[in-house]
């Protein structure tokens, strides 16, 4: 088998006659190719390597675990020719694993399990401990490399970045190289790539600890696959041609000679072309030249021969190209190429003009880039096309202001691995920095086109959800709104011009319901298809068959279940969706049954009526309250003793996160957050146990499948999960537990038992209980949870990006189940004149009803086409008495959008020309209503709030608004709180419908007053503890919007 080195050559611009110069790239390809060969891999070099692991304090947890885990895809590339040490460091340096030839992988990935969390950052004794270790066994005829991975700045001993690159070359010239690994957002970019350069290794940009893996792979395939090294090239201009070389596009060490520049672009990998582009000027050419020579290329190199030996080469050729007036045909790679190049080179040099404080210019070369790309249609290719996007993105950065840590960092790996390497896998990582949350949101795909953003390899990639659509087209998506794991709708997909990927058209929202599926499927009856989307996908076919086999599923699960079993129904199955079932390393059993309707989100203690721990609400929630309290104390070692006033005081000074971001948190690093039983009654003295007798099936097969994918995990640190058992409740599932493990051998579980917060208060922080949960993580081998982050805790990544939008679209959709009970406060106002006209008005087709209130309400388009769809939908079933466009009407007032919020406050304005507008729908709307089923049971409602005074007993008052209502008194109450200053509305309607049967939520009951209806205040009576009770009585015919 015998190795050589195959040269070839382009032009990325055809040559004409013509009076003026042409600017045009050159492209040279170096490619490995065998002779004579046998099959399997051709001949390499031993390897001879060192790794150097940073373990100071910001590693703990999964970057470390991650690294750990990336090393050992490297050792599986390893044989018996390589040698291999492992040196850590933190603030002080240890040899892991002294250089010696790689026989026992197993005992090297079990010293490496043992590295832990240390100090601070002393990188360059541990790099040269490391380096050292190489040097002890450098050989002529091998890799000698050292493999620097490092998450933060260097803050111990040698710390001048110009001291350590020259230190860089130093090793360099004794034989021994470096390969740098930056990790997450707080390492320096700079010196990182200044070492990989000056010692001749390379530099990779690890954004998150998901990636580590990829890029070890990437490095040990390089590695492995050296044929050549030391290649060195002369570039000069053909004689007599008039060429001048101007430039090498490349990021290759380049000097000058007399016409010319030499390049050394060091090794080339058998896995991975070697291409550069040169930059040159072409005099005017004259007509019928045939082959006009442009370049001479000479070069030398080392080839790697059989038995790992190296052979030295050399060769040389000219470029030379015809000059026709035909039509161009351009040479399409290589424009290509050229253009990847010029690209690179540009978000170095935006780089440059932005240390240098020059964001104009900045921002001038991105939008330079972008619209380079496109002059050329090279945007009609997708990896082009995204390179463009990402581009405008930038650029709008720069316009903004400037660049983000992550966003400089992802820049500088993006143009260092455009202008060295040529593999696809390293072109243009990185996230770009967006973020969904900016998006109006919608819970249906309707006529839509549901997407998806997902982390691919490195990058942010977005692909069709729905049906009729190529799964591997990528789609071409705004890169300021791509975030990991977050769906979208989107009014169309259409195909490129080259059929290869789509791009969007129209709208883009967040979906907040991802793949929901809403269908009468014979194989679905209780409809959980739905109740799982959004992440719970994997879950589904393992608990649907558990949960349809219980007696009376309906009742606690059914699409038609009581209107007093909480939490809603979209939330039954939240806590599951965050995570798969094997990164859960803490699972709490927490409260049982929910305390109160505020709190029944789906996510044990997540309250959702404060987002702040200054809010006087957090004092009165007694499980979230013990449960910061105790973290304060386990963390900043507080007494028991400590009032409120002055936790809220330390959760300031230490910057705490804030309560959506603390459960954001607990989620990000593996917490569970789980109630005994999932559902429970808001009825007055309803009985827990028939809850937690139906779930407790559900949830043995529940933490079966937690226990199943640990003991399947390949990941070490995933094999292990601690059980915390809060309350008595909660300790009934404990023997179940204990019996599976012994099903599980392989997965290490520990348990803590502690009482339950919301029933013994203060008592639960008693005994470290956070700090006792720790240590049982370490006994298993996970990492600790940090009970009370601060901000900036975690924030760029993005796992808890995901997370973050996870818990804003929990609390969206509890808060749109709470919303339309509490809104009767807003009622409270001055006398207004009546709204007349509405039912003289035309009845318009629902489109041109609603079609002039887009601009008014934000989003409104897509619900009205979501609408319009639905209504089409259902009146084309048996037994609907309402039209297409009244269902439309009906439908549109009950969903997630702002739209029944303007309806009413445009209904209460004392202007009544702003319902002008509105006349259209709400003619369809008061045309629809009463053909709906009537009520006339008693209706309740309730608010936070004292409202007596506005309610004098044998007063009257107008409920301006379209009225939502329960026929359940304790759906009421819960809404309103269990303490404090509270009003609970009983009112006797004249005629109120039901709007079940055409709501958005047809899993919940929802009757409506019609708007205007008149009401007349019969009784108004006082409790203990703050709660009034006012009972309404609707006036026959005295409605004041006609």
């Amino acid at each position: 088998m015998t190795t050589i080195l195959q040269p070839h050559f382009a032009l990325s611009t055809h040559l004409a006659p013509g009076k003026t110069p042409t600017a045009a790239d050159v492209l040279l390809t170096f490619r490995v190719e065998r002779t004579g060969a046998l099959a399997g891999p051709g001949p390499r070099l031993p390897l001879n390597l060192g790794l150097v692991l940073d373990r100071s304090g910001s590693m703990a947890g999964k970057p470390l675990d991650q690294a750990v885990a990336a090393a050992g895809i490297l050792l599986d590339q390893l044989d018996g020719r390589d040698t291999l040490s492992v040196v850590a460091f933190d603030h002080t340096v240890d040899t892991v694993v002294p250089q010696e030839p790689v026989a026992d992988r197993a005992a090297v990935m079990k010293r490496l399990r043992k590295v832990r969390p240390g100090g601070s950052t002393n990188l360059f004794d541990g790099w040269d401990a490391g380096c050292g270790q190489v040097a002890c066994c450098r050989a002529d005829h091998a890799v000698n490399r050292v493999l620097l991975l490092t998450d933060g700045a260097a803050n111990h001993g040698v710390t001048d970045p110009a001291k350590v690159a020259g230190h860089a070359a130093w090793w360099a010239a004794r034989g021994v190289s470096t390969t740098t690994l930056g990790f997450g957002r707080d390492f320096e970019e700079d010196l990182l790539l200044k070492m990989a350069e000056a010692s001749g290794g390379n530099f990779y940009y690890i954004e998150t600890p998901e990636d580590a893996c990829q890029v070890f792979q990437i490095e040990g395939e390089t590695l492995t696959s050296v044929a050549v090294r030391n290649l060195v090239l002369t570039l000069t201009p053909a004689a007599g041609s008039g060429v001048v070389v101007k430039d090498v596009l490349n990021r290759y060490a380049t000097r000058e000679t007399p016409g010319g520049l030499v390049v050394s672009a060091g090794d080339v990998y058998a896995a991975e072309d070697k291409i550069l582009g040169v930059a040159i000027e072409v005099p005017p050419q004259s007509r019928g030249r045939t082959a006009v020579p442009l370049v001479e290329v000479s070069y030398t190199c080392d080839l790697i021969s059989h038995g790992g030996r190296t052979v030295r080469a050399a060769g040389s050729f000219t470029v030379a190209v015809p000059v026709s007036t035909a039509p161009a045909v351009r040479d399409v790679d290589a424009v290509r190429q050229a253009a990847r190049l010029r690209v690179a080179a540009a978000k170095e040099d935006a780089v440059r003009h932005y240390d240098a404080l020059h964001t104009k210019d900045a921002e001038a070369v991105t939008r330079a880039a972008a619209d380079g790309l496109r002059q050329q249609q090279l945007d009609e290719e997708f990896d082009l096309a995204e390179e463009a996007a990402q581009l405008d993105y930038y650029a709008d950065r720069f316009a903004a202001g400037g660049l983000s840590g992550p966003d400089r960092k992802t820049l500088r790996d993006q143009a260092y691995q455009g202008r060295t390497r040529g593999r696809d896998d390293l072109a243009a990582r990185g996230s770009g920095g967006g973020s969904a949350h900016s998006l109006p949101t919608t819970a249906e795909v309707g006529n839509g086109v549901e997407v998806r953003c997902v982390r691919d390899g490195g990058k942010l990639r977005v692909e069709p959800v729905s049906a009729g659509f190529e799964r591997e087209f990528r789609v071409l998506f705004p890169r300021a709104v791509r975030e990991p794991g977050v769906h979208y709708v989107v009014d169309g997909l259409e195909l490129s011009a080259n059929g290869t990927f789509y791009k969007p058209s129209g709208a883009i929202k967040r979906l907040t319901k991802p793949t929901a599926v809403h269908s009468a499927d014979p194989s679905d009856p209780l409809k959980l298809t739905e109740l799982f989307a959004g992440g719970g996908e994997p879950w589904l076919p393992v608990l649907k068959p558990v949960i349809e086999v219980q007696p009376r599923a309906g009742e606690f699960i059914g699409p038609n279940r009581d209107a007093a079993v909480v939490p809603m129904r979209e939330l039954t199955f939240q806590a599951l969706k965050p995570n798969p079932p094997e990164k859960w390393k803490v699972v709490v059993f927490g409260q049982n049954p929910y305390p109160r309707a505020e709190s029944a989100t789906g996510i044990a203690m997540f309250d959702n009526t404060f987002a702040d721990w200054a809010d006087s609400k957090f004092g009165k929630v007694t499980s979230i309250r013990c449960v910061i309290k105790a973290a304060v104390m386990s963390k900043h070692g507080l007494p028991k003793s400590t009032g409120i006033a002055d936790i809220r005081k330390l959760l300031a000074k230490e910057k705490a996160v804030q309560p959506p971001e603390w459960f954001q948190a607990m989620l990000t690093q593996g917490v569970l957050l789980l109630n005994a039983a999932l559902t429970a009654s808001t009825e007055k003295g309803a009985p827990a146990d028939p809850h937690a007798a139906f779930w407790r099936p559900v949830v043995e097969k529940l933490v079966e499948e937690i226990l199943k994918a640990k003991q399947a995990s390949a990941e070490p640190a995933d094999r292990g999960v601690v059980f915390g058992w809060w309350g008595a409740h909660a300790r009934n599932l404990r023997s179940l537990v204990e019996r599976l493990q012994q099903k599980y051998p392989g997965v290490r579980v520990r348990h803590v038992d502690h009482c339950n917060p919301a029933a013994q208060g203060d008592v639960f922080c008693d005994g470290d209980h956070f700090g006792k949960i720790n240590a049982a993580l370490r006994g298993v081998g996970a990492g600790e949870i940090d009970w009370l982050p601060s901000v900036g805790w975690n924030a760029g990544a993005s796992d808890a990006e995901r997370m973050g939008a996870f818990i804003t679209q929990t609390q969206e959709l509890h808060k749109l189940y709470l919303e339309r009970l509490q809104e009767v406060a807003a009622e409270l106002a001055a006398p207004l004149p009546a709204i007349v006209g509405v039912l003289a008005s035309p009845l318009l087709a629902f489109p041109d009803a609603v079609g002039p209130l887009v601009p008014a309400v934000p989003g409104l388009d897509f619900y009205l086409k979501r609408a319009h769809q639905y209504g089409q939908l259902q009146a084309a079933r048996p037994g609907t008495d309402l039209s297409a466009d009244e269902i439309a009407a009906v439908y549109l007032y009950t969903t997630e959008s702002s739209f029944h919020r303007r309806l009413n406050a445009v209904l209460r304005d004392p202007d009544r020309d702003h319902a002008r507008p509105y006349f259209g729908y709400l003619r369809l709307l008061l045309t629809a209503l009463p053909r709906l089923a009537g009520y006339t049971g008693s209706l309740w409602r309730g608010v936070a709030a004292d409202l007596r005074r506005q309610y004098p007993k044998g007063g009257t008052v107008t409920w301006w608004g379209v009225s939502s209502c329960t026929a359940k008194r304790s759906v009421a109450t819960s809404f309103m709180g269990g303490t404090g200053r509270r009003t609970l509305f009983e009112i006797t309607p004249a005629q109120a419908v039901g709007i079940r049967r055409y709501s958005a939520f047809t899993g919940e009951d929802e009757y409506v007053l019609l708007p205007g209806a008149r009401l007349a205040v019969t009784d108004v009576t006082s409790e203990p503890g703050g709660l009034a009770t006012i009972r309404l009585r609707e006036e026959a015919g005295g409605r004041e919007v006609s």
